[in-house]
């Protein structure tokens, strides 16, 4: 389980989970762009990337 643990929790997620083809094809750019738009680390976007991955597949979209 990840412990992406942010304020933007659900807002990052969410974002994410629009923008899943790039998050799952070009981590490096999503990650970027994590950093651009909520200023989160590359280890937190690492670990967003890595919790919305795990809440697409609890919810059966994986």
């Amino acid at each position: 389980m990840a412990t992406f643990d942010h304020p933007d929790r659900a807002q990052i997620l969410d974002y994410l989970h629009q923008r899943r083809k790039l998050a799952d094809r070009d981590e490096r750019s999503i990650i970027s762009l994590l950093k651009e738009n909520f200023g989160l680390s590359p280890r937190e976007s690492c670990e967003a990337i890595v919790a919305a991955r795990e809440a697409r597949a609890e919810a059966g979209y994986e």
